[in-house]
C-alpha cells in the first residue's frame, strides 16, 4: 500500500529501494532481474542524483487512500447544497465571529473565518471549519491533513490545522498553549497551532489523547502577517504526530491522540484580545488510507 511522503519540495532518489512484480525495458520485454546484480558504476549511477517533486509521488496511487480536498472555488457556503455535504463551520458567540464564507473575487477560490472582536471564553472568541462528521481514525493508516493559510494579524491570535473529536457546531479551541504548556478543550485532539498564549510565539506541534496532554514541540518558525503558509500535520497509525510549516517538518510529538478515536478535520481562528483576527484559507486537503 502506497504511503505518504512529507511535503518537501523534493526527495532524492539515491538508494531508493523499488518493489516491483516485474521490469520491462522500452520496448516492453521483460528484464532479468539478476542483472541487474552486475551493473557497473556508470549504470548503476542512472538515478543518482534524480528528484521528484513528492506531491507527485504522493498521488501516484489514488487507489490507496481517500482525499478529500477543498479548494473553495465559486460560491461557498456551507448551507449550500454541494459544501453541506461535506463541511461544518460554526461562529464562536462572541461579537463579530463568522464561519467560513467566500473571498469575493478571489483567485482560485478562498475563504475567511474571522474571530470575536471582543475578549471572552474560548467558545466565544473562536470560529471553526470541521468536517461534517466524525469519519477519519488514526490507526486507519496515513491520515494528514493540510492546508494553505494567512492571518491579517499575528499578535494576540491563536491559529490551528489538525484533527479534534468534535464538529464545530460546538464551538471550542481543541488545543492551545497556556504559557509554556498545552491545554486542551477536546478530549482527542493534534495539530499545528500557533498561540501568543503560549511563552514562545512559535508554530508548535501537540495532541490530547484520552485527556492526556502531550509535551509540546515549539519550533522556531512563526507566520508572517497576511503571508500564506503551508501546515501540514500527519500521524501514524501508532499516534506519532509531524508538523510541517512549508515542507520543513518542525518536530513530532508521540501518543499524540488516541488512534482509535473517530475524528474530524479541522480549522480554527481564536483571538487572544479585544480585536477581531481574520484567517484565509486557500485550500484543504484530507487523506486517509483505505480500510
Amino acid at each position: 500500500m502506497a504511503t505518504a511522503l512529507p511535503k518537501s519540495e523534493t526527495m532524492n532518489f539515491r538508494k531508493l529501494a523499488l518493489q516491483c512484480q516485474q521490469l520491462k525495458d522500452n520496448d516492453g520485454n521483460a528484464i532479468d532481474v539478476a542483472s541487474l546484480a552486475v551493473l557497473t558504476a556508470a549504470e548503476a549511477a542512472v538515478l543518482d542524483g534524480l528528484t521528484v517533486v513528492t506531491r507527485e509521488v504522493n498521488e501516484l496511487d489514488s487507489s490507496a487512500k481517500f482525499v478529500l480536498t477543498e479548494d473553495f472555488y465559486g460560491t461557498w457556503l456551507v448551507t449550500d447544497a454541494g459544501p453541506a455535504d461535506f463541511w461544518s463551520t460554526t461562529a464562536g458567540a462572541g461579537t463579530g465571529n463568522a464561519g467560513a464564507v467566500t473571498v469575493a473575487n478571489s483567485l482560485n477560490g478562498e475563504v475567511t473565518i474571522k474571530s470575536a472582536s471582543d475578549d471572552g471564553t474560548n467558545a466565544q472568541n473562536s470560529s471553526l471549519l470541521t468536517g461534517i462528521n466524525l469519519g477519519w481514525k488514526a490507526n486507519s493508516g496515513g491520515l494528514a491533513i493540510e492546508a494553505r493559510i494567512k492571518v491579517d494579524a499575528i499578535t494576540a491570535v491563536h491559529i490551528g490545522v489538525g484533527f479534534t473529536d468534535t464538529i464545530s457546531t460546538t464551538v471550542e479551541l481543541p488545543i492551545f498553549m497556556t504559557a509554556a504548556d498545552l491545554d486542551s478543550d477536546a478530549t482527542d485532539a493534534f495539530g499545528v497551532i500557533f498561540d501568543t498564549d503560549a511563552t514562545s510565539d512559535f508554530w508548535t506541534v501537540g495532541g490530547v489523547a484520552n485527556g492526556t496532554d502531550v509535551t509540546p514541540v515549539v519550533s522556531a518558525l512563526a507566520p508572517t502577517a497576511a503571508t500564506y503558509t503551508i501546515i501540514r500535520v500527519e500521524i501514524s497509525a501508532a499516534g506519532v504526530v509531524t508538523g510541517y510549516v512549508d515542507g520543513v517538518s518542525i518536530g513530532s510529538v508521540a501518543a499524540g491522540v488516541t488512534v482509535t478515536t473517530a475524528l474530524t478535520p479541522y480549522i480554527v481562528v481564536s483571538n487572544r484580545g479585544a480585536a477581531q483576527r481574520i484567517l484565509t484559507v486557500d485550500y484543504v486537503k484530507v487523506e486517509q488510507n483505505r480500510v
